[in-house]
């Protein structure tokens, strides 16, 4: 999950190509998917955006036309990394996507902490004498 870019954050794109920016069109688009690997995939990215949104930026779920409670998100990004992990695959990412459907509301935690810590100007400080940033 790399998400320096607003590109990279909503990577499924319509039959137009227009960027999916909503939870329930990324998973209108998945289900529709016919390959294995755009079925994994689209999945894949509904999990690593709701797990994104949740940990970094929970403040922006109750904004906009369509917004939804966290534990939508919650429940769609395990949903979505189950469905990714059942996907026949290589083995390594199957328990690596399982791992991260059972595990979700710890990493949106872990999230949540780095996020609040890298805010703090404290740690900001240290970070940068260290030169991690």
């Amino acid at each position: 999950m790399s998400y320096m870019y607003v590109e990279d954050l909503c990577k499924l794109t319509d039959e137009n190509g227009k960027r999916l920016e909503y939870l329930v069109d990324m998973l209108e688009h998945a289900s529709q998917q016919g390959s294995v690997a755009e079925k994994k995939g689209s999945y894949q990215q509904i999990g690593d955006y709701s797990l994104f949104v949740l940990g970094m930026f929970p403040e922006s779920l109750g904004q906009g036309r369509r917004a939804l409670p966290p534990s939508y998100y919650a429940e769609t990004g395990r949903h979505g990394y189950r469905v990714a992990s059942e996907v026949k695959s290589a083995l390594k990412t199957t328990v690596v996507f399982r791992k991260l459907a059972g595990k979700f509301e710890r990493c949106v935690l872990s999230l949540n902490w780095i996020r609040e810590h890298t805010a703090d100007p404290f740690y900001q400080y240290m970070l940068r004498q260290f030169g991690i940033t």
